[in-house]
């Protein structure tokens, strides 16, 4: 999910504050280690190390590029708190579940409707499946007592 294009700049401020400093921060770490772990090699040993260490800073840049344009979008559409372990699916879980089948809507008659089914122990997949397991089930069950 990314963020749509009407997003005023205050809510990309946090984002681009946190991806510069963890920019700036992966920076000095390659510098670091450019400077301190390269000094004693041999040219091959040398060139080889600065060329795993690029693909590393990449990989690292483009996780923290990832991650703050995340946040931006967790932030702008306020998807938190998200659950860990489902279900009970959280108010945030159900708007971003929406979002994602929203976004499957290819031409402009087409429309999608998302709903959820209610939770709880007492509600499972198969009740929708056979209309009399719940009565069965229900008949099983003893009484509650009082």
């Amino acid at each position: 999910m990314t963020t749509v294009p009407a997003v005023a700049t205050g809510q990309l401020l946090i984002g681009a504050v946190l991806g510069g400093v963890a920019w700036t921060a992966l920076q000095v770490l390659g510098g670091y280690l450019v400077a301190h772990q390269l000094q004693g090699t041999s040219e091959v040993y040398g060139f080889f190390a600065t060329v795993l260490g690029l693909m590393s800073w990449i990989f690292l840049g483009s996780r923290v590029l990832l991650y703050v344009g995340e946040a931006n979008v967790v932030l702008a559409r306020h998807l938190w708190p998200r659950s860990i372990v489902q279900p009970p699916l959280t108010e945030a879980d159900r708007v971003a579940l929406a979002d994602i089948a929203r976004q499957e809507e290819r031409r402009p008659e087409e429309k999608v409707h998302v709903s959820f089914e209610p939770e709880g122990p007492e509600h499972t997949p198969q009740d929708d499946d056979d209309p009399a397991s719940s009565s069965e089930r229900a008949a099983a069950s003893p009484a509650p007592s009082p």
